[in-house]
């Protein structure tokens, strides 16, 4: 048996496997687009504030804002919690003084090494119900340990192939900026 994305199932040997399953709902939360979250990215980031007409959107960025507010989706044990990767999915831009729905769901549960890894799905919705981004985030677990240290892969050990895939589409341009502390 293998879990959604076909990597290994989860043992019953884990504990606190109860908290966290597939398909669990995280429930729904409203988010607002306004302009002291436009202007926090743009400025962070030294970006021009870009506008369509009048309107002010939002840099892509700024919607892992919307991701916040949500509980269920970490393990009452988070010893050695590991954010590991990021997935998102734009459909349309993100203009200020809109409306969204955010909705939350555990994508996915699976194994990789000695960790057990949630997959925690947003799906971003206007008005008009129409998603205009998702995102997936996985974040990997120390189950069996409570304390001491926590050993990390050796990043030059990674096996050639295990990267991602370039993305495909039209360039957005160079996003090269320095960003510091101030």
């Amino acid at each position: 048996m293998q879990s959604g994305n076909g990597k290994a199932p989860l043992t019953s040997d884990i504990t606190h496997i109860d908290q966290i399953w597939t398909g669990k709902d995280l429930g729904v939360r409203d988010f607002v687009v306004d302009e002291e979250l436009v202007d926090k990215y743009t400025a962070t980031l030294g970006l021009p504030n870009r506008a369509v007409g009048e309107v002010s959107t939002a840099p892509p960025i700024a919607l892992t804002d919307a991701e916040d507010g949500f509980e269920g989706n970490h393990f009452a044990n988070r010893f050695g919690e590991v954010w590991v990767r990021q997935e998102w999915h734009f459909s349309r831009e993100l203009r200020q003084g809109q409306r969204f729905a955010v909705t939350a769901r555990i994508e996915d549960v699976y194994q990789r090494r000695d960790r057990t890894v949630v997959a925690t799905e947003h799906l971003i919705a206007g008005d008009d119900g129409e998603v205009a981004a998702r995102s997936v985030h996985h974040n990997s677990f120390l189950l069996g340990q409570c304390g001491g240290e926590a050993k990390l892969p050796d990043p030059n050990r990674r096996r050639p192939g295990s990267r991602h895939p370039e993305p495909t589409g039209e360039s957005i341009g160079s996003g090269n900026r320095v960003i510091t502390p101030e």
